[in-house]
């Protein structure tokens, strides 16, 4: 499979399409399911300033987004199995204590362009998934809180990403790099085209290849994976 990718939202629109394809070749459990983009749990706030979205996918990643819309940082971090297994029952035991009536929420929320409204969502395996809004200002029912609880200790896991690992804008490309989307998928550079500034990738994680420029590296991937021994 071989995509050229001018950008982010260009790229991931191909990788959907591809995947579509995938799909409807090889049916629906060639792509369904993929840990690596299946939501567990996620909760988000947001206002006319800007968001606080926590997600926990199936494989293990918890990613927290924060900040003004105009300046926005992402947090990356990955739980062992372990973990993740003691989180997962930790929601089930959640879930399975909620009623009709110990999670009922205002009808109308709060208005205001400055009042965040917030959304958490859960859809575990083999269980009907569950969506709550409310209100920054309100005082969500136990169920709720107890699931906000369980997502702020989800972005306690998570840091920053170190100097050494965001693409740096200078970056030039070396065969070998490894980088990261958001999403959690791998790529390394397997050779260059034409000159040093176009790059051939192949994913790690994907059967695919990507084709781009040096300058489109760092728009296209959130991180640069650091090299063994430097």
């Amino acid at each position: 499979m071989v995509l050229r990718v001018h950008s982010l939202v260009c790229r991931m629109a191909w990788v959907l399409a591809a995947l579509a394809v995938l799909g409807a070749v090889f049916g629906p459990g060639a792509v369904a399911g993929d840990d690596r983009s299946t939501e567990l749990l996620r909760y988000q706030c947001s206002s006319a300033l800007g968001r606080r979205d926590v997600t926990l996918f199936a494989n293990g990643t918890v990613r927290l987004r924060q900040g003004l819309w105009e300046e926005q940082e992402m947090y990356l971090d990955e739980l062992l199995r372990e973990e993740l297994s003691s989180y997962v029952a930790q929601l089930r035991e959640i879930q399975a204590s909620r009623s009709p009536a110990a999670t009922d929420l205002a009808a109308r929320l709060p208005d205001g362009e400055w009042v965040e409204h917030c959304e958490i969502r859960l859809e575990l395996p083999d269980a009907m998934p569950v969506s709550y809004e409310f209100s920054g200002l309100e005082v969500p029912p136990l169920v709720v809180a107890s699931l906000i609880h369980v997502a702020e200790d989800l972005a306690a896991f998570t840091r920053p990403l170190v100097a050494d690992e965001r693409v740096p804008s200078d970056y030039q490309p070396r065969i070998g790099d490894v980088f990261r989307t958001v999403e959690g998928e791998r790529f390394r550079i397997l050779d260059f085209i034409e000159t040093p500034s176009s790059v051939e990738l192949e994913g790690l994680d994907t059967p695919m290849r990507l084709y781009m420029t040096a300058g489109e590296l760092a728009t296209a991937f959130a991180v640069l994976e650091p090299r063994d021994g430097g």
